[in-house]
């Protein structure tokens, strides 16, 4: 047995062991060699196409499965969707109590420069004109 062919079937028990999906390119880049290199050896490239087929047909008996899991995800989703659009109006609403407080703080501060630089008239000598 050539080695390309040993380092082929030895791929393919390993991506089965795995439950990896088995395809031609699958098995040849596992095993570490050429593309096309499954073509030179047909009783290794049947071997592969029958798991593929015998995946293939195994995933359509799991598509009822995937269908409640398919619910189940889009439920999921919509309780996300709701949950983002209500931390969205929570965060704009914040946005714009904090714009008060900051417009707020600016006349306070303002109003205090003010109040501090206000001249005294009796602390104010005239000039004689």
């Amino acid at each position: 047995m050539s080695r390309v062919k040993e380092k082929l079937l030895k791929a393919l028990d390993e991506l089965r062991g795995e439950g990896r999906k088995i395809s031609p390119f699958a098995v040849e880049k596992r095993a570490g060699v050429a593309n096309g290199s499954s073509k030179y050896h047909p009783d290794v490239l049947d071997v592969i196409l029958a798991e593929k087929a015998k995946a293939t047909l195994s995933s359509e008996s799991k598509a009822p499965k995937n269908a409640l899991k398919s619910k189940q995800e889009k439920a999921q989703l919509t309780k996300a969707k709701e949950q983002i659009e209500k931390l969205k109006s929570d965060n704009a609403a914040q946005k714009i109590e904090l714009e008060a407080s900051t417009n707020a703080i600016a006349q306070l501060t303002w109003e205090l420069h003010r109040y501090k630089t206000k001249t005294n008239q009796d602390h104010v000598i005239p000039l004689k004109s």
